[in-house]
């Protein structure tokens, strides 16, 4: 039977759908299989932050916050934002990016310094989740004019013990740190300038002989947790004067510059109220000695572990009130690893429980956590948008060949159409 023209037509046109079909098999299967040698989809959805000094070029690894909230670490500079975790916090995205960490061994000598920095947060939408997307976050470490977090790197203990030896000590809590302010002050030339810019390294103030309220301060500290680590000791910083502070066996204690001190020691120690009553009465008493504005109020409490800040003068009341029963061994750098790992192990869990196959994960889920914004910040440099070109280059190892298939095919395809 031969055959008619709309016969034919009908063929060439069931031809054609197969040879579409095709195409769309080809393209589906081009995913899959990058999804497969990439490991998962999902890896693919991420945003690459990069953190580093301009200076050194050396990379910044700490733990990331967005806002209050903590996100992960960045490892060698690199960290990398999912789509989900990113859902999380994309309707508060005017809050500041921010990074906390010790410096690390490319900075050499300053290995051990903190660095706290924070950039204004970039704007993401969500197609650069689908491709290589990446901002870098530049900064200028500049260990000597520290803030936020930073100052708690100037308490060096371990640094200057040595000099502990030049002091006369009798193994006495209470009376050995009046000793160790007693040589510092003789030892230390008091540069009335509270508004340097420079903060010195314990050791620099020691080798220098001088040094103002920071330095005496940060110095005097050192040594303090150099001479008992266990010591309830703070550095407290006023609105324009930096002083020690100790709660050592219920005496509550301020050491200063020039062989200073105020004390009050506790004799009523169950009495909450009268106790806090007291605690008023020495804080004014120590801004009445030191000749500093009644108006002063302590901002910012920290050691070498702890980094504490007060709204309002009550609010430093109530923190050294709790001082009787504080326990000295918390550590902000340990607890922000402890819930880093932690969180890490539950997104590790939900992952496998969601795909048996996924081999990574880029970040973790959000943590409640306080911090200070920094003042000032620096734009990222833009991201790298997903490209068409990009696409081709990514998969070329899969489109030529499944280009060659495609051909192949029509090809058969014609010649059986010809028979």
């Amino acid at each position: 039977m031969k055959e008619t023209k709309s016969m034919k037509k009908s063929k060439k046109q069931i031809d054609l759908l197969i040879i579409i079909l095709i195409i769309i098999v080809l393209v589906i299967l081009l995913f899959f299989i990058n999804s497969i040698m990439t490991g998962n989809a999902i890896k693919q959805e991420t945003v690459h932050f990069y953190f580093y000094d301009e200076i050194t070029n050396c990379t910044l690894n700490g733990y990331l916050f967005i806002g209050d909230k903590l996100i992960g670490k960045s490892m060698n500079g690199n960290f990398n934002l999912t789509l989900e975790d990113y859902r999380g916090f994309e309707n508060n995205s005017n809050e500041n990016l921010s990074l906390f960490g010790k410096l690390g061994d490319c900075f050499k000598e300053n290995k051990d310094m903190l660095f706290d920095k924070s950039w204004e947060m970039p704007k993401i939408t969500d197609d650069l989740f689908y491709g290589e997307s990446a901002f870098n976050f530049k900064t200028n470490i500049d260990i000597h004019a520290p803030r936020n977090r930073e100052p708690m790197g100037f308490i060096q203990p371990d640094k200057i013990k040595p000099y502990l030896e030049s002091i006369e000590l009798k193994n006495n809590i209470l009376t050995d740190p009046s000793s160790i302010n007693s040589y510092l002050s003789t030892k230390i030339q008091y540069l009335n300038n509270s508004k340097a810019a420079y903060w010195q390294l314990p050791e620099e103030t020691l080798l220098t002989n001088k040094g103002v309220c920071n330095d005496y301060s940060t110095t005097l500290l050192s040594l303090f947790l150099a001479y008992n680590p266990s010591l309830k000791c703070y550095n407290i910083i006023l609105k324009d004067h930096v002083t020690t502070f100790c709660s050592i066996d219920k005496t509550y204690i301020y050491y200063d510059q020039q062989d200073k001190e105020v004390k009050k020691e506790i004799t009523n120690i169950y009495n909450s109220s009268e106790i806090k009553s007291e605690l008023t009465a020495l804080n004014k008493e120590y801004l009445d000695y030191y000749g500093l504005e009644k108006t002063e109020i302590a901002k910012i409490a920290f050691n070498d572990k702890e980094y504490i800040e007060f709204n309002t003068n009550q609010d430093f009341i109530d923190w050294q009130y709790s001082l009787f029963n504080k326990d000295t061994k918390t550590n902000i750098l340990s607890e922000l690893e402890t819930k880093n790992n932690n969180n890490n192990n539950n997104n590790n869990n939900n992952i496998q429980n969601n795909n048996e196959n996924s081999q990574e994960i880029n970040s973790t889920p959000e943590l409640e956590y306080p911090i200070q914004s920094e003042l000032g910040s620096q734009k990222p440099a833009p991201a790298e948008l997903p490209t068409i070109k990009g696409f081709f280059q990514q998969n070329s190892l899969l489109i030529f060949p499944l280009f060659i298939i495609l051909i192949i095919l029509i090809i058969i395809l014609i010649r059986v159409n010809r028979k």
